[in-house]
């Protein structure tokens, strides 16, 4: 009720679509969240958090179609929206089309080279199509632009784990727990290789 108070005088329209939105959110009326999103964004087409929030939305409404359509058109109108794309890319993912999804992100990393989710979702859309090598680029093109290094040192460990190189997942298992000495998933998947190249000790 406040929120639509303040909106009738019309400043920062797109902000306070977005709170009304993000309250609907809080309530579980989806519906009502995202005709406020879209009100928002046809305002603040550039806030990040709002595509955040609608395309959260679009996922707990299990509504993948209408989001890539919805996000399809918004590149469309904000071609140099990374958020946009990476969100486009993220519910094709969400539709099997990792082809198109790495398009979307490829996108969104020319815009914004350093945007680091784009290179992780693009990392398991290669997986998903069995390109592992690929997969590994492009986390390891994340590295200089993420705080969390172990993580993607680990899922890089995790492919060449599960394509049975365990030689090379050491390696990068050893990155993880030099990054993080308390690591316990990375930990762990080392004790698992150990056991596979038959290092018990």
């Amino acid at each position: 009720q406040y929120y639509r108070r303040a909106a009738t005088d019309g400043f920062q329209l797109g902000v306070v679509y977005g709170n009304i939105a993000d309250e609907y959110v809080n309530l579980g009326q989806e519906s009502e969240a995202v005709a406020y999103y879209h009100r928002a964004l046809a305002l603040a087409p550039d806030d990040e958090t709002i595509i955040e929030g609608l395309a959260g939305c679009y996922v707990a409404a299990n509504e993948m179609d209408k989001s890539v359509e919805y996000f399809t058109d918004f590149v469309e109108k904000n071609p140099y929206s990374r958020a946009g794309w990476y969100y486009l890319g993220a519910s094709l993912m969400e539709e099997n089309l990792y082809e198109k999804a790495i398009d979307a992100f490829e996108y969104s990393l020319a815009i914004d080279e350093k945007y680091a989710l784009a290179y992780i979702s693009m990392a398991e859309a290669y997986r998903e199509l069995a390109q592992f090598s690929k997969a590994v680029q492009a986390l390891q093109d994340s590295l200089p632009y993420i705080d969390d290094k172990a993580a993607i040192y680990y899922n890089i460990g995790t492919i060449y784990f599960e394509r049975n190189i365990f030689p090379s997942a050491e390696v990068y298992y050893k990155y993880a727990i030099n990054e993080d000495p308390y690591f316990a998933d990375a930990l762990m998947a080392m004790a698992r290789c150990c056991a596979e190249m038959n290092d018990y000790s």
